[in-house]
């Protein structure tokens, strides 16, 4: 749907939306409905990519799924880092096929920043065999898009402009008419014809003008403001700009709800002008400016902002679209005219002069974070700003001041906001950290890579060598975070390229950890030892190789890095986590210098099966390592053998070749005893089948639930179950022996700490535990069932979860489970079910 403005089309796409959640309503788990607006108003936001829309359709999928999908499993689960597009794209699709109808709502697709991907995208999936979804669009018109849009056939548009918007903007003004009580029928009637003969298709022309409107007390003051109606929306955005009393404050609102990383309270945007610039001299925070009450503020941005939801945004991205565009530079309107990097410049002086007005304080507390609502953005995003802004002499200044020794301010913004600290810390304040534990300046701006400053403290005679900070030192700092200037800086001045500490222990590893290549090349030209011991990953060579920097970790091997103490040491797994991990270009290299293809010492078992309990890659790996002669019947790991291990994530594809290549289909082994019991528990039906025609025993007794059967049950696959009994397999819950002996397995009868009465918990995923990390972190507490019938009785189902999960918990909590529940170690999430065993959901609202 291709139309004018964005309002008219997300009434459309409401109305859309609407009707589809009642198909939903009425087959759940069948039919399911997941949608996402785009809103590029902040300048970085998950509301504006590409990944942003895949991850929110992917939770609101789940959600509306009976169980929780395979696919999310595969991606998640295993606890390594932020999956990559592909692999949610990948995912999503196959979410989708888990149900007989999915529709996808996208609303103004002319707002993603990425709107290129996003089509190239909807093409790839429009052309996939998967054909169950139906997915609609909305966007405003853009002759690019429109391009797009007309290479891919499948893809229908529907212009919805000027007539075809009318309807319902007659209906909005009627509505909005009511609600002026003090004019006459006739004043109504004049205004109503006035305005939808100007509206041309445009709701939020109309909604100004009605604004506007409001205002007038008498029906000549209707008619004077019917008269001189502006066109379009630039007219008005142009004539309220050139009206306002107080043009200063107005454009520094503007300009920071333009380019904010995040949507901004009142409190904090009242903060916004509170710095002065009206000298020429450095910018400084002000008390004295700010608004008494943030209704002012709201009054003089009318009709250019909203509020709701405690934050306050640009009121349509066409605000934004005026501000920028060359249009408004030759009008009346010019004072606002905005340029990004300048917008980017001023953010950044008015973050750094509100946290140099903290420099006068010896600590900071909670007291002082309320006093200065704008201090903790500040803390926290002046640095993105930084690095995108013009070039600023006033930026230095400030920023010679916060690293002044001479201020609290740099010990008062790392207390507030330690960017040292793991992005993965939820919070980063720490009021009483002591000084001593602070690193200093030099580290800090190595560490952003601010060279102007790395230089200016270096000729101020900082330490360079000083030790502080999670990476020990500057260089380690420089070299961890990329910054090859900075680099190159502090070498020229005799930093030790050799100096231990920290985490990585030494700036070669901290390099190789990250992949920068350039960077451990200038180490290695400055003396850098490649087999210097120590730290997070033992050497740079195994930091290079454990994340998967194939091209550093050859630069290190021809600079005399050795191979044979990981092959020979602790490490034997090497290669099969670089296969788990999906690093093809490692596995390469590690075969090329003589790994052994068949070790299975490690958690992974042998790296064949490593490569099949992949979510990256695995079928490319597999190929190679078959190709160096790897044994498909080693057993081992967690998965035992490599056929259960394809098995469990569902590529039949990889299952098939392995039958062809002689896997013995009833090798025991792993939590799952057989590649049978692994495909049911995770309702692999055309696996399944498969294994069964290849001689597969229906009834073997091994593994984590006793049988192909009784995994089938646990995790209600009706559909395999009902394959399994085709087959012959034979209930053995009426059997009392085998009751007890599936009781004694772990799955039902729990002592006080969650742990099965004869040893290890099956219900809670420990630190301690690394096997399962790629296993779901949660085994759902079910009623054993009689008969050979799935008739398992719906109850809530529990959920628990460590903290190490937190992308399960982030899965799980925020689409909106019923409960939560906290400790010291682990989070419990309850999800309610009907007793007719039918969940209603609704996809997550944005």
């Amino acid at each position: 749907m291709v139309g004018v403005n964005l309002p008219s089309m997300r009434d459309h796409c409401s109305t859309v939306i609407d009707n589809i959640l009642r198909e939903c309503e009425e087959h759940p788990g069948v039919v399911a409905c997941a949608y996402f607006f785009f809103d590029n108003r902040c300048a970085t936001t998950e509301l504006s990519i590409h990944d942003g829309m895949i991850r929110s359709l992917i939770r609101q999928l789940s959600h509306q799924s009976a169980s929780l999908p395979a696919s999310l499993v595969d991606i998640y689960g295993g606890g390594h880092q932020q999956p990559c597009t592909a692999s949610l794209q990948t995912t999503l699709q196959k979410i989708i096929g888990v149900f007989e109808r999915a529709y996808i709502v996208i609303d103004a697709l002319d707002e993603c920043a990425e709107w290129e991907k996003l089509i190239n995208w909807l093409g790839s999936l429009l052309q996939s065999p998967t054909r169950r979804f139906r997915i609609f669009l909305s966007s405003r018109r853009d002759q690019n898009i429109n391009e797009r849009f007309d290479s891919i056939p499948l893809l229908t548009q529907v212009p919805l402009a000027g007539e075809s918007a009318n309807a319902d903007i007659e209906k909005y003004l009627d509505a909005m008419l009511d609600k002026i009580a003090r004019w006459d029928a006739e004043t109504r009637i004049r205004v109503k014809v006035a305005l939808m003969h100007g509206a041309d298709g445009m709701f939020r022309w109309v909604a100004l003008q009605i604004e506007e409107l409001s205002k007038c007390y008498s029906r000549r003051a209707v008619e004077a403001q019917l008269r001189s109606l502006p066109m379009g929306l630039d007219g008005i955005y142009e004539r309220s700009l050139s009206r306002c009393t107080n043009p200063r404050d107005l454009k520094q609102f503007l300009l920071w709800l333009a380019f904010s990383t995040r949507p901004l309270s009142e409190n904090e945007l009242v903060d916004v002008i509170a710095v002065d610039f009206s000298t020429r001299s450095i910018p400084s925070f002000d008390e004295d400016l700010r608004y008494f009450n943030p209704a002012d503020m709201m009054s003089l941005c009318s009709g250019l902002v909203t509020a709701g939801w405690g934050t306050v945004k640009l009121a349509h991205m066409s605000v934004k679209d005026f501000l920028v565009s060359e249009r408004i530079k030759d009008g009346p309107a010019s004072y606002f005219s905005i340029n990004e990097a300048l917008a980017h410049s001023i953010i950044t002086k008015t973050c750094l002069s509100c946290i140099l007005h903290l420099g006068n304080r010896p600590s900071v507390n909670e007291s002082t974070v309320n006093s200065f609502p704008l201090v903790m953005y500040a803390v926290e995003h002046w640095i993105y700003h930084m690095r995108i802004a013009c070039e600023d002499a006033h930026i230095l200044e400030l920023m010679a001041r916060l690293f002044s020794p001479e201020s609290n301010a740099f010990s008062n913004w790392v207390r507030l906001n330690d960017p040292d600290e793991p992005w993965y810390f939820s919070r980063r304040t720490n009021f009483s950290k002591a000084a001593e534990e602070i690193a200093t300046p030099l580290y800090y701006a190595s560490s952003f890579g601010v060279h102007e400053m790395v230089k200016r403290l270096i000729a101020e005679e900082a330490h360079i060598g000083a030790q502080g900070g999670r990476y020990g030192n500057a260089l380690t700092a420089a070299s961890y975070h990329g910054h090859d200037m900075a680099v190159q800086i502090l070498l020229g001045h005799d930093a030790d390229v050799n100096a231990q500490g920290g985490i990585y222990q030494n700036a070669l590893q901290a390099a190789s950890c990250r992949g920068k290549y350039a960077i451990a090349r200038q180490l290695l030209e400055r003396g850098a030892e490649p087999n210097a011991q120590g730290g997070q990953h033992g050497t740079a060579l195994k930091a290079a190789l454990d994340n998967g920097h194939d091209e550093v970790a050859r630069l290190l091997l021809n600079s005399g890095a050795s191979l044979k103490p990981l092959f020979e040491g602790e490490d034997q797994d090497l290669l099969p986590s670089a296969a788990y991990m999906g690093h093809i270009g490692v596995v390469r290299l590690l075969l090329e210098h003589g790994a052994d293809v068949n070790s299975h010492r490690g958690k992974h078992g042998s790296a064949l099966q490593a490569a099949f309990a992949s979510w990256e890659r695995r079928d490319e790996i597999s190929r190679i390592l078959l190709a160096h002669g790897a044994d498909v019947n080693i057993v081992g790991g967690k998965f035992g053998t490599a056929l259960q291990a394809a098995s469990y994530t569902g590529e039949i594809a990889i299952v098939r070749l392995l039958l062809e290549r002689d896997a013995d289909v009833n090798l025991q082994g792993g939590i799952y005893g057989t590649a049978l019991q692994a495909a049911s528990y995770r309702g692999h039906r055309p696996i399944c089948r498969l294994l069964l025609e290849n001689g597969a025993d229906v009834n073997t007794r091994a593994g984590r639930f006793g049988s192909a059967m009784g995994a089938a049950k646990v995790m209600q696959q009706d559909a395999v179950f009902r394959l399994l009994v085709e087959y012959g397999a034979i209930d053995m819950d009426d059997n009392q022996s085998t009751e007890d002996e599936g009781e004694s397995s772990g799955m039902d009868d729990l002592d006080d700490t969650g742990s099965p009465e004869n040893g290890a918990s099956d219900n809670t995923i420990d630190e301690s535990d690394e096997d399962c990390c790629d296993e779901r972190p949660a085994n759902l507490k079910r009623p054993r069932t009689v008969g050979t019938t799935m008739q398992i009785a719906k109850r809530p189902r529990t959920y628990v979860l460590h903290f190490k999960h937190r992308k399960y918990i982030d899965l799980l909590y925020h689409n909106s489970f019923a409960d939560l529940r906290t400790s010291q170690s682990q989070v419990e999430i309850e999800i309610s079910a009907s007793d007719s065993g039918s969940r209603k959901k609704t996809p997550v609202p944005l």
